[in-house]
């Protein structure tokens, strides 16, 4: 393999399927190009809708994540990147770039990865599990006697299990 001269050049020979807009690291992630044909993002989107219901923001407000208006876009980032088995910095880095994922999540403003570290930080794990499982569930028709909940998306079923 011949070297050509330029760093560029060579950059480019060493890893041809990269762009010089790539960042270092982002090679071999999800791209987070929201496609509504696919099931991953039909399902999101459906789990996402959760953040619009009066009885949500009054769970939220329940458990004092406020302000509301910066709490929402938060949760709906990490809800993202849990989904995408991705960074939060990631996350963030796309939404910034791109339009359409802020428009997906219906998100004006992005906050910080502080902001969005710092709500989380307010919580243990459990906590924060069972805070989504109690916005999931808060879909799910009342059953008598179970501790599991199914979330009925559309066509789709989302399996919550609640440990009570």
């Amino acid at each position: 393999m011949a070297t050509v001269g330029t760093k560029a050049s060579v950059r480019n020979l060493a890893t041809p399927f990269s762009s010089d807009k790539m960042v270092h690291g982002d090679f071999g992630k999800a791209p987070l190009i929201p496609v509504n044909e696919d099931f991953k993002w039909k399902l999101l989107s459906e789990i996402l809708n959760v953040f619009g219901f009066r009885s949500c923001r009054q769970i939220l407000t329940k458990r004092n994540i406020l302000p509301l208006s910066k709490s929402v876009p938060a949760l709906k980032i990490v809800l993202l990147s849990m989904f995408f088995s991705c960074e939060i910095s990631y996350a963030v880095r796309k939404l910034k770039e791109k339009e359409s994922l802020r428009t997906f999540l219906k998100i004006s403003s992005i906050p910080t990865e502080k902001e969005i570290y710092g709500l989380l930080s307010k919580y243990e794990p459990q906590q924060f599990t069972d805070f989504v499982f109690e916005l999931l569930n808060d879909l799910c028709p009342k059953r008598k006697s179970e501790s599991r909940g199914i979330i009925s998306v559309q066509k789709y079923c989302f399996l919550a299990v609640h440990l009570v």
